[in-house]
């Protein structure tokens, strides 16, 4: 994170900020400091988003969206039901290096597996549903015990969707950028940038118009510029991926006025999705009011040994 604990734009917006994202940002900041974790605890680009009630309990895996950080899901992690701990993957350069979902799903799931646990539930906003769902996949060829997973408002490239060019991924990721953020922005500011030429130059251009318009990312260039890299690894990774069949169980949480439609999960699950529809569009789900509605949709998390009998039951044939 850049070092811009000095301005004055920067300390009003982190007074504003509710406390869970206020002690989110505090352990995030320590841990690119290099700060240690302490034994049995994730680490790697893992981040305890809430402790364990129980020591021994295993955690619900939340997995970032598009732009590659787990800063939105503060909240919603102090909302979910339970005292079972909450983990959240944040983005590598694995992303960067144009890793595929199936790979990222690989990848994530060994980091989760060195800290010794196995996730009770795999969860992701967006794009990181879809890892999750290919997490679960993963688990599912393996004698594992195949948890839940809860897509939050996530959907799959859109067939007759063309791939993007630079110039337009560029433009999206500052509107994705402000509007994750609860930010109010007006997409005719975007109009006044010229999204052609290098990054490097796209991305300072578009922060000195969008600061005209009261807007700052309060980022670096380093650090926008990175954002943008792991941004671009991940729309060039949906655009590859056709989520495959699952037996598991699968629920989708859906924003009313989203784009995303639950019809392309149910021809692909049938009677395994549960869907849920809440108010307000695509960035509204992880912030208030909505989030407690979000929260409230969340399956509980069921004990390590009562999902390894569930799957020796099924491997079995047996009923619970």
């Amino acid at each position: 994170m850049p070092d811009i604990t000095d301005r004055s734009e920067y300390a009003e917006r982190l007074r504003a900020l509710p406390a869970a994202k206020r002690d989110l940002l505090d352990l995030l900041m320590r841990q690119r400091a290099g700060a240690e974790h302490p034994p049995g605890q994730p680490s790697g680009g893992l981040a305890v988003l809430r402790a364990a009630g129980t020591r021994s309990a295993d955690p619900t895996v939340l997995v970032h969206p598009v732009g590659g950080g787990i800063f939105c899901y503060a909240e919603l992690s102090q909302l979910l039901p339970g005292d079972a701990p909450v983990w959240a993957v944040a983005a590598d350069d694995t992303l960067v290096a144009g890793a595929t979902i199936e790979e990222l799903a690989v990848h994530y799931l060994r980091r989760v597996s060195a800290a010794g646990r196995a996730p009770a539930i795999l969860a992701g906003w967006s794009f990181g549903g879809l890892i999750a769902y290919e997490m679960a996949r993963e688990l599912s060829r393996t004698a594992a015990p195949v948890p839940p997973v809860v897509l939050v408002d996530s959907m799959s490239w859109p067939a007759g969707e063309p791939a993007w060019d630079l110039p337009h991924t560029a433009r999206v990721f500052f509107s994705d950028l402000f509007r994750s953020a609860g930010a109010d922005l007006d997409e005719r500011h975007l109009d006044e940038v010229d999204w052609t030429g290098a990054p490097r130059r796209v991305l300072v251009e578009a922060t000195e118009v969008l600061r005209k318009h009261g807007l700052d990312p309060l980022l670096e260039p380093a650090e926008l510029h990175h954002r943008f890299r792991l941004y671009s690894g991940a729309v060039s990774a949906m655009q590859r991926y056709r989520p495959g069949p699952h037996d598991g169980s699968v629920s989708l949480i859906h924003a009313r006025d989203s784009v995303v439609r639950p019809d392309e999960w149910r021809a692909l699950l049938g009677g395994q999705l549960t869907v849920t529809t809440v108010p307000g569009d695509h960035y509204a789900l992880l912030r208030p009011p909505v989030v407690a509605e979000v929260a409230a949709a969340w399956p509980r998390v069921v004990p390590r040994h009562d999902r390894i009998h569930a799957a020796d039951r099924a491997a079995d044939g047996t009923q619970p």
